[in-house]
Parts: structure tokens; C-alpha cells; sequence
């Protein structure tokens, strides 16, 4: 249920007054017509001003069928990927990992949405919060989509991620499998100005389809391998949030083409 328009500016009173919020509110009004009422309007005011923390959901919290606002950090950005419409025009839709200390999903832009990868923050190890975004369940998981009435924007102050080295339910495995695709390598800064890679291996194995991402130095064994090798992964780290299971080729991890 959306809160009123004196309930929300509760919220914000400290930062602008009354009659400047009820302006803007008014401004926003006329642009957008009768698409959007004036508490919706209001709502989406707060939210710019980093007030509306009351609704922002947790990966692990996320599940199909809902709208949410959450925050979390990219893990990688799929190339942009063009599909064919019944009725004969194109559309576009890119795949971005997002993670933040509860475990990791997909969101999805579709079509214009795409142009936000033309930001220069929209890059692996940049936080960004999705404000009313749409979830539906997709084959790695639940998902989150960007919709007429959503919006990304950057969040300056990182996240601790599901991919932290440090966390406490780290556990190591060898995987081998048939390499059914491997992803362009994005380039990520850290927070001390260097920078690093990423990659993402699609491996068929026994059980399934693993997403593997290879970081760093191990982005570099993958000049040795193409689609359609058969391989082993040694020393591969694994962290499970729930029912999530994430696979990360760093540190000690040597990738290995299988012989004869």
C-alpha cells in the first residue's frame, strides 16, 4: 500500500520543506500525466533522496510474483543479447549478476534499458539499487526485472557480497565438464583504484549446468580453452546461501584441459 503524501514527506522533512516538496511533486505531475498519482509521485521523491529504506528487500527475501526495491552489487554483465518478436520487429535484453550478503540473482533490462550499460558505472564491482523492479522465476533462479515503472541508479557506498573471500561457509570442490559457453571478460576497479577481471564459464557436468566466474589470474587459463572442451577445475570455491550455490574459479583454482 503506498503511504501518503504527509506520511512520506514525514520522512524527508529534515531535508526540504514543505512547499518545495509539494512543488516538485506538482512537476512531476504535469510531465507525467495520469500515469502516476501524487503519493506514487511522492514515494518515488523520497526514494531519490536515500529516505525510503522501509521497503528494500534482501536477494534472499526475493521470490516470484512481487515488486521490489533491493540493492546489490555486480557481479557481471552479459552481452547484449537481440531476439525476434511474433510480430516480426527486434528487441534487446542483457543478463547482470547482482549479489549482496544474502545471496545472488539476475536482474534483466529489456530493450531502452539496455542503454544504461552506456554509464560508466554500470561495470562489475559497482552497487546499484533497482527501485520497484518486477520478479519472476527463471531458470537459474528468481529474477528481477526492470519495468516501465522502475529505475537503476548507483548507490556510492558498496556492499558486503555473497562473493566475499572471507565468508564463513566457504567450501572448495573439483568440477569437471564440457565448456558450453564462455562470456566476453569484463574489467571491474576496486576500491583501492587497481582494477580486476571476471569471467563467466558455462560448464555442462554430471548434475547440471554449473556458472563458474573465473577472476582475476585464473581469467588468464582461459586463452588455452574454447567451446566444447572437456575440462577440470581444481580448488573451486563454493558458497551457499540458501538454496543458491555459487561456484568462483580465484586464488588456488587451476583449470585443466582433459586429456586423450
Amino acid at each position: 500500500m503506498v503511504q501518503s503524501k504527509q506520511e512520506l514527506y514525514d520522512k524527508v522533512s529534515m531535508c526540504i520543506g514543505w512547499d518545495a516538496f509539494n512543488i516538485e511533486i506538482e512537476k512531476r505531475y504535469n510531465e507525467f500525466g495520469t500515469l502516476l498519482d501524487k503519493d506514487t509521485i511522492a514515494l518515488l521523491l523520497v526514494d531519490e533522496m536515500g529516505k525510503n529504506t522501509d521497503h528494500v528487500l534482501s536477494i534472499l527475501d526475493l521470490h516470484p510474483g512481487i515488486e521490489a526495491t533491493i540493492i546489490g552489487t555486480i557481479s557481471y554483465i552479459e552481452p547484449v543479447h537481440t531476439f525476434q518478436r511474433k510480430n516480426g520487429k527486434s528487441g534487446q535484453y542483457v543478463r547482470i549478476g547482482l549479489s549482496d550478503k544474502t545471496g545472488n540473482c539476475i536482474l534483466i533490462l529489456w530493450n531502452q534499458d539496455t542503454n544504461l550499460l552506456k554509464s560508466t558505472w554500470m561495470q562489475p564491482g559497482s552497487t546499484v539499487k533497482i527501485i520497484n523492479g518486477y520478479t519472476k522465476k527463471g531458470y537459474q533462479g528468481v529474477e528481477i526485472h526492470m519495468g516501465t515503472w522502475s529505475t537503476l541508479e548507483q548507490v556510492n557506498s558498496p556492499l558486503p557480497t555473497s562473493i566475499d573471500p572471507s565468508a564463513d561457509n566457504r567450501s572448495t570442490m573439483k568440477l569437471c565438464g564440457v565448456i558450453q559457453s564462455i562470456e566476453p571478460t569484463q574489467v571491474f576497479f576496486k576500491d583501492d583504484g587497481s582494477y580486476g577481471f571476471v569471467a563467466i564459464l558455462m560448464l555442462k557436468t554430471s548434475d547440471g549446468i554449473k556458472e563458474v566466474s573465473i577472476w582475476d589470474d585464473q581469467v588468464k587459463q582461459l586463452k588455452d580453452f574454447k567451446e566444447g572442451d572437456t575440462i577440470t577445475i581444481a580448488h573451486v570455491d563454493i558458497r551457499i546461501h540458501e538454496k543458491t550455490t555459487q561456484y568462483h574459479a580465484n586464488g588456488k583454482a587451476l583449470l585443466q584441459k582433459k586429456k586423450g
